[in-house]
């Protein structure tokens, strides 16, 4: 609604999705700058598919995550039990002598690394 030489709009949408979330979180932190961040988003989308931009056009736009989190924390734990078993321990010979263990971390190990992913929001 433009009123007074100013558009106003009211936006609301749930958080029960990743990007929905992320989105919402990082308008929070906009404060009172969100206007000049949704113009910009919208600016970049019109240029990015100017068929909306036809009155006849009917928009219908879906947004989907990269994966459903469980699927993230499912790459995540693979990427990591990947890494960790190519992973090497070269000790030098007095430094030997100081290395009590070289023992590659177990399940509950990365098990309790991926509990901490949900300050990602994962």
């Amino acid at each position: 609604m433009k009123k007074g030489g100013v558009y106003r709009y009211s936006l609301q949408f749930d958080d029960k999705t990743l990007v929905n979330r992320q989105v919402g979180e990082f308008l929070e932190r906009m404060g009172n700058r969100k206007s000049k961040v949704i113009v910009a988003a919208v600016l970049d989308f019109m240029r990015a598919h100017p068929e909306f931009l036809s009155i006849k056009t009917k928009v219908d736009i879906h947004l989907t995550a990269l994966a459903p989190d469980t699927d993230l924390r499912t790459l995540v734990e693979d990427l990591i039990s990947e890494k960790l078993a190519n992973v090497s321990f070269q000790v030098s010979a007095p430094a030997q002598a100081q290395v009590q263990t070289g023992e590659m971390p177990d399940d509950e190990d990365v098990s309790s690394m991926l509990d901490n992913l949900g300050i990602f929001g994962l």
